[in-house]
């Protein structure tokens, strides 16, 4: 298994990494299937670029895994149902989530995105219930 971060880019401050669509595209040119390759973001937990001697400010972005999505999509890396499963079914897999997580299909949890002809979300449902209609939240909570 090999897991891709988007959030570790040059694009994001950086420099030192691969580009996140130049290393999926070379995993998998090198032969690498691509059931083993998944896509997280270490819940959005990586650490800030170092400024000096201290650390710049932690910058939280929600946006990487659909983000990595809408990339390795639009530079021709890969099909939407292709990047997809980097952060869906391949995941849930090596988890040994497939059971629960990872899929559209009776008895999983119903956590979906709905998204436009521009691949921008529009509505989110997370275990079957809206959290996100039209772009706005539907819920309010701090961690809902």
């Amino acid at each position: 298994m090999v897991d891709c971060n988007p959030l570790l880019d040059p694009a994001r401050g950086l420099e030192h990494c691969v580009p996140f669509r130049e290393a999926v595209a070379k995993l998998l040119d090198e032969g690498v299937p691509l059931e083993l390759i998944t896509m997280s973001s270490d819940a959005n937990a990586s650490v800030p670029p170092r400024v000096g001697e201290s650390r710049a400010p932690f910058d939280k972005y929600l946006g990487s895994l659909w983000g990595g999505v809408v990339n390795l999509v639009e530079s021709d890396v890969l099909s939407l149902s292709q990047a997809l499963t980097l952060c869906t079914s391949n995941v849930a897999r090596v988890l040994r989530l497939g059971g629960a997580k990872g899929s559209i299909r009776v008895g999983v949890d119903a956590d979906l995105l709905v998204i436009d002809e521009q691949l921008e979300i529009t509505d989110v449902y997370a275990a079957g219930r809206p959290v996100v209609l039209g772009g706005v939240a539907a819920i309010s909570g701090v961690y809902e």
